[in-house]
């Protein structure tokens, strides 16, 4: 049997079939919820890039844009390689630049809002705006106008910031929109941003209504106040209030146990100033340390796997930018494994990893990439046992520093996590997750009844994609499906935001995880035909190694009526349940009518504190999709699940992380 760190074209073919079923996990970046240490934005000069050295062009659309050269980028991971959200920040002498790029939202909801605060350092140099991102039955648009911008100013008098009158849609303040998957189940959208900084001629026109003059006059040399929030709204529509719920997104995050704002009302009132976080406009102390995912690597040839061979060294790595100008002294980070799933990397059976960690380094100011390695690791023979059986692990590192008196070390992302795992061949991919809830205690305060532990409610959303590539392969031109199925955990709770004068529940992204699966076959005459033409274009094949896949584009999808996928209730881990205390409850939606291929689905659990839920996931790809039940028939697929609800007896098993395999003779 081939490992799966050779290069794509050599992984083993199917024996069923005769078709090859690669497998991939989605690497991960997530900004765990640690201690914050110092929370710097800065707003640096636009650079451009050579020959475009412009300013972003204010339409919509992030990607692509040269102009975001030089750019902080601050993203809210959620353990996949799709956040739910990007902020990006530069300025020009004349104007601030901002981007938003969002995703996973459920709907187009025109009370979407993005909040920003700034605070000068005077007593009424207090600014905010709300911006509203989606009019009205928004499509698929591009370079589209945004649903209204709302500017208020602000006087500060002990820890209370009095926001004064609105002024809707100032002429300083310019912003487009630009939307994508607006057919799909979950959409994505984006907004370029640019405000107008004070000047002599715009303060002389329009002085009397204070729409221009003072405004966002924020000082060119040291720090001001910033605050941002991206807050997702899914007003369903439906009788109960209480199904109407908005995700913030803020930044800085917030830290264990500090309570938010409940109810916060998003017109009136932001978090105290004291809780926001600090920016600048590319003066001193600028910038800080950041890495991502795919920074995290290992030695073996595929740099996401982890070698099983008796006797073979893994050592870990991680490349770390510094795009401050001020040096980080005695930066060290750590290097913990842990199960796949829905795991909190601060309170969740994370391990220590087996390895000598690499000595604290002092990185100088402005440089790209300062790589930090660990010493070997050589599992021994109960370790290889327990990783056969356990295939998949993620590595989680967290930086820390340890500067000299007076000194500060910035953190732009200071934590992230990468899938390790190990292929094997298989006709049928099947996986298990664990859905831990130890940790959450540290993030609502769920109150419990009489006698009981607290039960915190929790709903997991599917997001199934499915592309289709004709690909130039050295073995001959290829058809391959891929599909990508992501899951998205979020916590509900009791809190409140209101926007627009409406109550909306709050829900707490946790985190995600998710597989592609990759299905592989010779092409057709007629698909070679066909990607010659220009009709399907034919892309060259890359070395298969995780999250460097690209995303996909919307002319790249199709319904994947090919692929049959289930998630199920594998087992749980959890004390015996007290009399009348509430238990275990998890529902499982049907994930679409067979022959339409896999559709969104949100699960809904409900976890007593400290427990743990174990979901496994099935794919399968078949030569022939199955065909649609008949309209009105009343017919079903013969093992087709139609949706269940289990309550669970009483069951303390281990935590598992564990995918079974199917060969060829079954």
């Amino acid at each position: 049997m081939k490992p799966l760190w050779m290069r794509s074209q050599m992984l083993p073919r199917l024996r069923r079939s005769g078709l090859a079923l690669q497998v991939v996990l989605l690497l991960c970046l997530v900004a765990a919820p640690v201690e914050v240490l110092a929370q710097k934005l800065c707003f640096r000069d636009i650079t451009g890039l050579p020959g475009t050295p412009a300013a972003p062009t204010t339409d919509g659309t992030v990607d692509g844009d040269p102009g975001w050269n030089n750019a902080f980028r601050y993203r809210f991971g959620n353990g996949t390689d799709m956040p739910h959200a990007a902020v990006q920040g530069l300025r020009s002498d004349t104007h601030l630049y901002l981007s938003f790029e969002v995703n996973n939202d459920p709907s187009f909801d025109t009370s979407d809002v993005i909040v920003l605060a700034f605070s000068t350092g005077r007593a009424d140099g207090f600014h905010r705006v709300l911006l509203y991102p989606l009019p009205p039955a928004v499509g698929n648009v591009k370079n589209s106008i945004v649903g209204g911008i709302d500017y208020f100013t602000g006087t500060r008098s002990g820890g209370t910031v009095t926001w004064g009158q609105k002024i809707h849609n100032p002429s300083f303040i310019t912003a487009r929109l630009a939307t994508s998957g607006a057919a799909t189940s979950l959409k994505s959208w984006s907004v370029e941003m640019q405000l107008e900084f004070p000047n002599e001629s715009c303060c002389e026109f329009e002085s009397a209504n204070n729409s221009c003059c003072g405004s966002f006059d924020l000082p060119l040399q040291g720090d001001f106040g910033f605050f941002v929030a991206i807050l997702q709204v899914d007003s369903k529509g439906t009788p109960v209030e209480d199904d109407d719920d908005a995700v913030p997104f803020p930044w800085p995050p917030r830290p264990p146990g500090k309570p938010d704002l409940d109810p916060w009302d998003v017109e009136t009132t932001t978090p105290p100033p004291n809780e926001w976080g600090l920016a600048n406009l590319g003066g001193s102390g600028c910038g800080g340390l950041s890495f991502k995912s795919t920074d995290i690597k290992s030695n073996n040839k595929t740099d996401s796997l982890i070698n099983l061979t008796p006797g073979s060294e893994n050592i870990f790595s991680v490349d770390v930018k510094n795009d401050s100008a001020s040096p980080a002294e005695q930066v060290s980070p750590t290097f913990k494994i842990a199960n796949f799933g829905i795991v909190d990397p601060n309170f969740g059976p994370w391990a220590a990893l087996p390895a000598p960690l690499p000595p604290p380094k002092n990185i100088p100011g402005n440089t790209p990439s300062t790589t930090f390695k660990t010493g070997p690791w050589i599992l021994s023979t109960t370790e290889r046992a327990q990783y056969q059986t356990h295939p998949h692990q993620c590595i989680y590192v967290e930086l820390d520093a340890n500067p000299g008196p007076g000194k500060v070390v910035n953190f732009v992302n200071r934590s992230a996590y990468r899938n390790m795992d190990f292929g094997e061949e298989a006709s049928v991919f099947e996986r298990t997750a664990t859905i831990d809830t130890r940790g959450f205690s540290q993030r609502i305060d769920e109150k419990p009844l009489p006698g009981c532990k607290p039960v915190y409610r929790m709903e997991l959303v599917t997001s199934p994609t499915v592309r289709e590539q004709i690909v130039s392969t050295p073995d001959g031109v290829q058809h391959q499906e891929e599909m990508s199925l992501l899951y998205h955990g979020y916590l509900q709770t009791k809190r409140i935001i209101r926007i627009k004068e409406k109550d909306y529940r709050v829900k707490l992204p946790v985190a995600s995880y998710g597989y592609n699966v990759v299905h592989s076959r010779p092409a057709t005459e007629e698909e070679k035909r066909s990607a010659q033409s220009g009709e399907k274009p034919m892309v060259a094949q890359k070395e298969f190694v995780g999250s460097a896949r690209e995303p996909f584009k919307p002319e790249e999808l199709i319904p994947g009526q090919h692929w049959n996928v289930a998630t199920t209730l594998q087992d749980s881990s959890r004390p015996p349940t007290p009399p009348n205390c509430p238990g275990l409850k998890v529902t499982i939606p049907p994930a679409g009518r067979p022959g339409e291929g896999p559709k969104s689905q949100v699960i809904t659990m409900e976890i007593p504190q400290d427990e743990a839920v174990l979901l496994g996931t099935r794919a399968e790809y078949q030569d022939k999709p199955t065909q649609p039940p008949l309209s009105g028939c009343g017919c079903k697929r013969a093992g087709q699940t139609a949706g269940s609800t289990a309550m669970l007896g009483l069951l303390a098993l281990g935590f598992l992380s564990n995918r079974r395999r199917r060969g060829k003779n079954e």
